[in-house]
This record gives structure tokens, C-alpha cells and sequence, in this order.
């Protein structure tokens, strides 16, 4: 039996997702709300981190990360962690539209600026929920996950195709051995 709730035809009138709806919490999705910092100066930030935005921040990991394993640059676990706060900052922030996309070293050496200026850990801290970083780690996890449970069946898949290889090969051997006794 599935888990889909079923409502009792006497029950109370259930509201049904409409499209209005879905455009009504799209719109609470992308506001912007304001921080003002201890000395006067403000952020416009996003309180709630859309789908959309998040997925564009993981291709830009995936992007930028790519592009640092091909200039060899080690990455540790630790610098990975900032480097994706960093990118919360970028894509949930107005401060976004001053960092370049999709280049690592100058991401580097604006995170470095972030943290100097002691504006990373409030931002962080202070201005961004911990929530809502924690749905681009998770979403992060689940993308590795998926990875390697595709990397898993890939290699399963070839090992069986391999296999396959090989029962075919030996019934084709068996049948080149008969097609040369019948010609003797």
C-alpha cells in the first residue's frame, strides 16, 4: 500500500497546490531583507536560499574546483568548507555581483579579503542563517552520494558487460572449433 495520504470523502475540503500558490513562495523565495553591521554600514542578503541559486552555486564549485585540481593546487577539507561559505556569500548576498564567476584564484584572494576585514565571520555569524547553509551542504553531500552510488554501478555495469564478453567469446571460440570439425 503506498503512503500517499488518502481524505475521507467527508472529510474537510483539502487545498490543492495551484500554480498560485507556487508563485506566491517562489516570490518569498528571492526577497532580500537588509543587515545593518555595528558600524552603519548595510547588506542586502537572502534569508531563504532558493533552489535555483543553490544548484547555481554547486556548478560553480564543481567549476571552480575542477579548475583548481587542473592547476594542481591542493585543496584541504578545511579550506572546501570556507570555500563553499565563501560562495553563500557570493550567491546570497549582494557583495555577489562584485566577485568574477567561475574563477578560482581570484575567489581565493577575495576570500582572503573577506576574512581580513573580519566581514566573513559576521556574515556568517550574523547574517546568513546556519539553516540555510546547511541545505548547500546537505544538497553538497547528497550530490556526492549520488556520485558514488553512480560511480558503483557503473563499475558494476562494466564488470558485467566484461563478463559478458567473456561468455560470448568462449561461445564464439566453441563455434569457430565446430565450424573447423565439420570442415575436416
Amino acid at each position: 500500500m503506498s503512503q500517499i495520504k488518502k481524505i475521507e470523502k467527508n472529510a474537510q475540503k483539502s487545498k490543492e497546490l495551484n500554480i498560485t500558490h507556487i508563485r506566491k513562495v517562489a516570490k518569498e523565495n528571492t526577497q532580500e531583507e537588509i543587515y545593518e553591521f555595528d558600524n552603519g554600514l548595510t547588506l542586502k542578503f537572502h534569508p531563504i536560499f532558493s533552489d535555483g541559486k543553490i544548484n547555481e552555486l554547486l556548478k560553480e564549485l564543481q567549476f571552480c574546483i575542477l579548475e583548481a585540481q587542473e592547476m594542481k593546487l591542493k585543496i584541504t577539507d578545511e579550506f572546501q568548507y570556507f570555500y563553499i561559505q565563501f560562495l553563500c556569500i557570493k550567491h546570497f548576498t549582494k557583495l555577489g555581483k562584485t566577485v568574477p564567476n567561475n574563477n578560482f584564484l581570484k575567489h581565493k584572494d577575495y576570500m582572503n579579503e573577506f576574512v581580513e576585514s573580519g566581514y566573513f565571520k559576521k556574515i556568517i555569524d550574523e547574517v546568513l542563517p546556519a539553516s540555510e547553509i546547511n541545505k548547500v551542504t546537505e544538497r553538497i553531500t547528497d550530490r556526492i552520494g549520488t556520485s558514488i552510488a553512480m560511480d558503483s554501478l557503473m563499475s558494476k555495469a562494466v564488470e558485467k558487460a566484461n563478463d559478458l564478453q567473456l561468455q560470448n567469446r568462449e561461445i564464439f571460440d566453441e563455434l569457430n572449433n565446430i565450424g573447423k570439425d565439420v570442415q575436416r
